[in-house]
């Protein structure tokens, strides 16, 4: 500050001048190396279950930011012109954002230029006119929920005439242990039950403790393996080569035993067990799923040993690990029915 100080009114302007003009190459080359690191799946061999979580946690962005990082290198990465745009200062990165849900190969010169040097309120204002129900459809869509307190948060959202009904009848029907007619009460006995029946439904879990265990070494034999470098031998090569595109779908028909599927779930703390190149330990517990080390389409017992928790975007990993990325995108593509 000091320094800053000494600096005379024109200097200090063309001072922040310079920076800002650094600060936009800058930008633009971050927004570069995260298409980069997407693209080679660094993030997922780091141990991050998205590039969502890698720009909270690795890069220690906000929230917001990470949202816009992510959004506008995936669009950048499609569209190389909005990388220009970001180094010579005619676009900035919530303009790019806002224009995710329209930006399409037919109209991206169009709505680039629309773009250009106009503020995010005027952008706004232009999408809307050009897009009337945009605004309306993502105002359907808007929820939140936001901390108030250490123990207490606001939440936010839209519902539709049927959920409003069945949120009515449900107030009637608790109206005598809840006369104030609050939501919180009816949120946490609708959410008490929908948690005991998704735990039940996803997770294997049941009152009943289980007949049987699985045999006492199992798990520490499986808590010794090092769980990422599983690799492929040559008698696996071969048997991939054997694997075609449809037993390769087969893998997500296949059916694991309830006790198994709620012994690894327990093991694993109902987390991804991966862990990154870097030791980091990825921390989803969201869209998690059963993978088997040794892929169950070249022989992999669905046992408690060979089987592990990742979150969908490490599950894929270790999938294009095993049976090349183009692989698994044709398997997924056929599986969609594309």
């Amino acid at each position: 500050m000091d320094d800053l100080r000494r600096l005379s009114d024109a200097e200090l302007v063309d001072s922040l001048r310079a920076l800002e003009a650094r600060q936009r190459e800058t930008m633009a080359a971050i927004v570069a190396h995260v298409v980069e690191i997407e693209e080679r799946r660094l993030h997922l061999r780091l141990g991050y279950s998205s590039l969502f979580d890698y720009c909270q946690r690795a890069l220690g962005l906000s929230e917001d930011e990470a949202y816009r990082r992510m959004t506008v290198s995936r669009m950048a990465s499609k569209w190389p012109a909005i990388v220009d745009g970001l180094e010579d200062g005619s676009l900035h990165m919530s303009g790019v954002a806002l224009l995710k849900p329209h930006l399409r190969a037919e109209n991206c010169g169009e709505l680039l230029e629309m773009a250009r040097g106009a503020s995010r309120r005027e952008l706004e204002r232009r999408l809307a006119a050009r897009f009337p129900q945009a605004d309306a459809a993502e105002f359907r869509r808007a929820q939140k929920v936001k901390p108030l307190s250490a123990e207490r948060f606001a939440l936010q959202l839209t519902i539709g005439e049927a959920t409003c009904a069945r949120l009515e009848r449900a107030l009637d029907l608790m109206s005598h242990e809840n006369p104030s007619r609050s939501l919180e009460a009816v949120l946490d006995r609708a959410l008490d039950v929908l948690v005991k029946e998704l735990e039940r439904t996803k997770l294997a879990k049941t009152k009943r403790a289980p007949k049987t265990k699985p045999p006492a070494n199992a798990t520490r034999k499986r808590e010794h393996e090092t769980k990422n470098d599983v690799k492929p031998t040559e008698r696996d090569e071969k048997s991939i080569t054997r694997a075609g595109a449809a037993e390769i779908r087969r893998i997500r028909k296949r059916a694991i035993a309830r006790p198994i599927r709620r012994e690894v779930f327990e093991r694993d703390g109902e987390q991804c067990s991966f862990v990154g190149e870097s030791g980091e330990r990825c921390s989803c517990r969201s869209g998690l799923e059963l993978d088997h080390i040794r892929p169950w389409a070249i022989g992999g017992p669905s046992d408690v040993v060979n089987l592990r928790v990742l979150c969908r975007g490490h599950n894929r990993l270790v999938a294009e690990d095993w049976f090349g990325k183009a692989r698994i995108e044709d398997a997924l593509m056929a599986g969609r029915g594309g």
